[in-house]
């Protein structure tokens, strides 16, 4: 479902301040499963969602998503694909309800359908009188919510998150649950960058670290556990930093 072969990603190209993020990344996502991606601040974790995304070129390598080719086919990617971030801009001045509508537009869906996708979603996530309020009074789990049903109006196999449960407080951090849970059960394929391990643990599926440029392991929770001979992720995941470190000296 999302191959990525020895993708290569450098910022400021051939400059003296260029800064090389990608290392030769390899990465196979089967379809129907749900693969997490760990690492630090600045491990390129961001930068590897968006060439995956087709919104960033790579310097080398190839990325096919659902079939279709990055490079040649940026357009199918991104209808293939849903893609949200706990920093997408939601337009201030619009409702939700006016918001949903907009981009449902942009995605050719009729307003027959629309109304009922509305109906779908307010059932999926309890929007209540947020539906009519305007996106710049919303609080950040309100904002959340229509950012994620905004990227499922077209109904992609796909969805990539970054962080989506940043700065959310504990019944909206259940309503993201609640929507993974949602979709895996309709066997979609999830890609998702997350700092939140209890998340992690809790759904489990296939973890991969992103560091120093390169993916070091993608294994499922039981295998790291077992592996690293921790009983949690936090210690886990240092475990294996500190092992990628030790092996550079």
């Amino acid at each position: 479902m999302i191959r990525v072969s020895q993708v290569t990603k450098s910022y400021f190209a051939g400059q003296p301040n260029e800064k090389n993020v990608l290392h030769g990344v390899d990465l196979h996502i089967a379809e129907g499963s749900t693969q997490f991606l760990l690492g630090g601040n600045g491990a390129g974790k961001t930068t590897l969602l968006r060439i995956i995304s087709s919104l960033l070129p790579m310097c080398a390598g190839s990325v096919r998503v659902n079939g279709c080719d990055t490079d040649s086919d940026a357009q199918g990617v991104k209808q293939s694909i849903g893609f949200f971030s706990a920093n997408t801009a939601l337009y201030e001045r619009l409702s939700g309800r006016e918001f949903l509508e907009y981009f449902s537009m942009l995605y050719g869906i009729s307003p027959e359908l629309f109304q009922a996708k509305l109906i779908e979603m307010n059932e999926l996530f309890k929007f209540g009188k947020s539906l009519d309020l305007r996106c710049s009074d919303m609080s950040s789990g309100q904002r959340q919510k229509f950012n994620i049903a905004r990227s499922l109006l077209h109904d992609p196999p796909i969805y990539i998150m970054d962080e989506p449960t940043l700065g959310l407080d504990i019944e909206s951090l259940a309503g993201i649950l609640d929507f993974i849970v949602y979709q895996r059960a309709r066997a979609k394929t999830l890609l998702i960058v997350t700092h939140n391990m209890e998340m992690v643990h809790k759904l489990g599926g296939q973890v991969a670290f992103l560091m120093n440029g390169r993916i070091l392991h993608n294994l499922s929770v039981t295998e790291i556990m077992q592996q690293s001979g921790k009983d949690n992720l936090i210690d886990a995941y240092r475990y294996y930093a500190q092992t990628q470190s030790d092996s550079n000296l």
